[in-house]
């Protein structure tokens, strides 16, 4: 199978949430094309329901290769609107299940409640809370931090954040605030 069989293949696949026919063509010779172009077809549709898919191929292939590098890619111009939205819910959610990462949910929360015109992602920033909160919160407990892609540092998680994402989001969204004043004992706890 070659890229372009890889990009006509898996639509289907994925849209029946096949994991037995999304592995079967793979294998440790499997050509980095072929992975890339079943991975983009996950992120394409990406949303909630198409996280059982990647929970099943992990069992398969644990490494999940290229995954992370596609998610990556998905980030590179963040876009507003439902799709946003849903491409954060299903990160949120593998995030929530034991595939990291934090570090996009990190990303698009910093642009809807840190940035001065990050009001169209705070639906996506909603998403992350209400689906992998234990996981925000435990970060910014323990301050957890990333190298940035440039090689610097990132400022990562902190209870500090934390704080002020809460304000901002008690006067953008509603929902939001309600969500996270449910984490606000633990929170406090570690301060």
């Amino acid at each position: 199978m070659n890229y372009e069989e890889a990009l006509a293949y898996y639509p289907g696949v994925v849209a029946a949430g096949d994991v037995a026919a999304f592995v079967a063509p793979l294998s440790p010779s499997t050509p980095d094309d072929v992975l890339w172009a079943a991975w983009q077809t996950v992120v394409a549709v990406a949303d909630e329901s198409v996280a059982p898919l990647v929970f099943g191929v992990r069992e398969r292939l644990p490494d999940l290769p290229h995954l992370g590098a596609a998610m990556q890619a998905a980030w590179a111009e963040p876009h507003p609107g439902p799709e946003w939205t849903s491409l954060n819910a299903f990160a949120a959610t593998l995030t929530a299940g034991g595939i990291d990462f934090l570090r996009l949910g990190l990303r698009t929360v910093g642009l809807a409640l840190e940035a001065f015109d990050g009001e169209p992602h705070v639906p996506a920033a909603v998403a992350w809370f209400r689906l992998a909160g234990p996981q925000l919160v435990a970060a910014c407990k323990h301050g957890r931090t990333f190298v940035d892609w440039s090689g610097g540092s990132d400022p990562g998680f902190s209870v500090a954040r934390w704080i002020l994402w809460r304000g901002r989001m008690e006067a953008v969204s509603r929902e939001g605030f309600t969500i996270m004043k449910r984490y606000d004992r633990e929170i406090a706890a570690s301060r």
